[in-house]
């Protein structure tokens, strides 16, 4: 229809509008059903007669009075784009769309694009449980008054590509399945996208919230971009979930800007973001594997956690920031045939194995456990060892004459080498511990007792073969940083200064 058409059939009501849209329904079913029907482009001319037809014009339109178009279907392209005029000087101008009173199109059926490029709503904008089964074009729109798209259900490209929101913004529970583009717009009072779904790509770089901003239970199931980005009030994004990457490079939080409970399955990018008062990331969930190459957006995070002295988040965020860089800045093994091309030869290889350590004996310095289960894994080795240097008999030790008894069937009773209270096994423990500790601990006549039981005596004195010499100052040197990394855990886990 052309736009006196439309405005004429505009004016009978809801009920003649769709009456219309019935017939045009079945003209295209039958055009289908003789095979006239052409998707995609180009159309044939059948189709593009009933496309013709199809269409609401409403460009260029002043709505003085109120405009209700709730439960209109809209088979065609609906157009609520400006129209180029001339003004009294010659000059081509565009004439926008503009709604003077309230505009409705609560439960409105648009089965094509719809655009409402630069309209001006001065009334409010109500769009509540719309269907826009095409692409939406609201680029530039204006929303003097509230805009409502609470359950409006957006099939296609999307784009509020600066618009400007002059009262509340309700997209609460809305759903995008297709790219949707909000770079540039303008919320002047509270925007709420409280349980809105986002399928695709979401773009809201450079957006202005001058009031609350609230993204409360928002799933993005791909990319969300909120680069360059100022919430100037109370902004919420509490059990939010991010499926991909979401991007907060350099947004600007001048007020409460809560992150808890909030689910990212890859790391968020933060960098360069600047916020009054650190957010809120309790509860927050982060992945564990860190991806080689995201050691940049670690470290913002750990800079935000020391703003907001979050500990425990700190460190988790250092972790993952060594871990990232694991086969990027850090190797595995050295190059060597750099050597002849004057580049580095094993770069980050000191950090990369240290750093794997620090990990497998005390998660980063988190655990107390791993270093206590480790330094009691080595003691029962090394008490093992101790035992297995046991002389009962001067030409054999222990444990090699225990291999052979035992092929023979024979078990002989442990024995201390001289007559002793004590007994081989609970001497060989007793040593291990007295190694392990590093400090010694144990008075010198038990120490010299458990050793004249496991080695005997030579005029007096305990004797103490090389072998248990030596493996005793290896256990002091490996237990040493075992019991470092424990009481560094001790003291970040009770964040001790």
């Amino acid at each position: 229809m052309n736009k006196a058409e439309t405005l004429a059939l505009f004016a009978q009501g809801k009920e003649a509008w769709n009456e219309w849209a019935g017939r045009m329904l079945a003209e295209r079913k039958a055009l289908e059903e003789k095979g006239e029907w052409s998707e995609g482009w180009p159309k044939n001319d059948a189709t593009e007669a009933w496309h013709c037809a199809a269409r609401a014009d409403f460009t260029g339109h002043c709505f003085t009075q109120e405009a209700d178009f709730s439960a209109f279907v809209f088979l065609g392209e609906a157009d609520f784009s400006p129209v180029e005029s001339k003004n009294s000087a010659g000059k081509n101008i565009m004439i926008p769309t503009r709604f003077e009173m309230a505009a409705k199109f609560d439960e409105a059926t648009f089965s094509e694009a719809a655009r409402f490029v630069e309209a001006t709503f001065l009334g409010k904008a109500v769009f509540n449980e719309a269907t826009f089964s095409g692409h939406a074009a609201f680029d530039g729109a204006t929303f003097s008054g509230k805009a409502g798209f609470f359950k409006a259900t957006f099939s296609e490209y999307t784009v509020f590509r600066g618009a400007t929101f002059s009262g509340t913004a309700w997209f609460a529970e809305a759903t995008f399945s297709g790219e949707v583009e909000f770079s540039g717009a303008t919320f002047s009072r509270i925007a709420m996208f409280n349980v809105a779904k986002f399928s695709m790509a979401a773009d809201f770089d450079e957006v202005t919230f001058s009031m609350s901003a609230s993204f409360f239970k928002a799933a993005f199931s791909w990319c969300a971009g909120f680069q360059l980005t100022r919430f100037e009030g109370y902004t919420n994004f509490d059990q939010a979930r991010f499926e991909k990457v979401a991007g907060f490079v350099a947004i600007e939080g001048k007020s409460f800007f809560s992150l808890r409970r909030v689910t990212f399955k890859e790391a968020p990018e933060f960098e360069q973001a600047h916020f009054s008062e650190a957010p809120m990331l309790d509860a927050s969930r982060f992945p564990d594997k860190a991806v080689p190459g995201t050691s940049p957006r670690w470290r913002a995070l750990k800079r935000l956690a020391v703003q907001g002295h979050d500990h425990e988040r700190e460190q988790f965020f250092f972790a993952q920031e060594l871990k990232s860089l694991r086969g990027e800045t850090d190797w595995l093994l050295p190059r060597p045939w750099n050597l002849f091309r004057g580049a580095p030869v094993w770069q980050g290889g000191a950090r990369y194995w240290l750093g794997l350590g620090y990990q497998c004996f005390s998660d980063f310095g988190r655990s107390m456990a791993l270093p206590v289960v480790w330094w009691g894994v080595l003691t029962a080795f090394f008490a093992l060892v101790y035992l297995g240097q046991h002389l009962p008999e001067k030409h054999l030790p222990y444990a090699p004459r225990l291999m052979v008894w035992q092929a023979n069937g024979y078990t002989p009773p442990l024995e201390c080498a001289e007559p002793q209270s004590t007994t081989p096994l609970a001497s060989a423990i007793f040593l291990a511990f007295h190694r392990g500790s590093v400090a010694g601990l144990g008075g010198s006549e038990k120490i010299a007792q458990a050793y004249a039981c496991l080695y005997g005596e030579e005029r007096g004195a305990p004797l103490i073969p090389d072998a248990v010499a030596f493996a005793g100052m290896a256990q002091t040197l490996l237990s040493a940083p075992l019991i470092f990394l424990f009481l560094l855990s001790v003291r970040n886990h009770f964040r001790i200064k």
